[in-house]
């Protein structure tokens, strides 16, 4: 349930060009190559030479493909709609929160009645308890650190 509403929240943003971009580099070479005023957020690191871009809005977009290409960094947009883990989901994030506690009677999961250990996307560490509704909300907002957490 919670999954579902989470990405009814999502969905229901505004779209304003928008979007994300796949970059073969790691965050260092990123910002190197763009500019300091720019709104492009680092929405993951998947692995030292993988990283992804969440830009809120179409001239966040124009402005970050153009730096990359002229910085000669291999990238290619995303099928999405939204820049996801950029300023672009803040207007979504009580709703996920709202979502979290409306699905969350069942919570935390359990295996044969133990406890599941989780780890963070957002910091790659262990977490002493179980994901709650801030977790949730940050992680939407956040970058992700799969490179960290696998």
């Amino acid at each position: 349930r919670f999954a579902y509403e989470r990405g009814a929240a999502l969905d229901a943003l505004s779209r304003e060009g928008g979007g994300m971009l796949a970059v073969k580099a790691g965050t260092e070479r990123i910002f190197d190559a763009l500019d300091d005023s720019s709104t492009a957020s680092i929405a993951a690191e998947n692995s030292p030479d993988a990283t992804v871009l969440g830009c809120p809005d179409a001239d966040c977009f124009r402005k970050t493909e153009t730096a990359l290409t002229r910085a000669g960094l291999r990238h290619r947009r995303l099928d999405v709609r939204i820049g996801f883990h950029s300023i672009a989901v803040e207007p979504a994030l009580d709703r996920i929160r709202a979502a979290f506690r409306s699905a969350s009677a069942n919570w935390p999961p359990t295996v044969n009645e133990k406890p599941i250990s989780f780890i963070s996307s957002c910091t790659g560490d262990d977490l002493d308890d179980a994901p709650d509704e801030g977790h949730w909300s940050t992680h939407a907002r956040s970058r992700v650190r799969f490179a960290e957490a696998v």
